[in-house]
């Protein structure tokens, strides 16, 4: 595309692309039991060493867990 696109090749050397994750994780924790998490992970704008990750409970069971800390 940049070599037909002078448009997208000032838009790609800006590298304003947002790259997130997103997803559900379990894990078994030794006290709580079994947690499900969706998560989402995106690199911060002018920090590309940086990853910042969100959880948030997935199910009313990890929620309860969670709670209970």
């Amino acid at each position: 595309m940049r070599e037909h696109s002078a448009q997208f090749r000032e838009w790609w050397d800006e590298h304003e692309v947002i790259d997130a994750q997103r997803g559900t994780k379990v894990m078994d924790h030794p006290q709580l039991g079994t947690l499900r998490l969706h998560h989402a992970q995106t690199v911060p704008t002018g920090q590309p060493e940086l990853r910042m990750a969100v959880y948030a409970p997935a199910d009313a069971a990890t929620r309860a867990a969670l709670a209970a800390l």
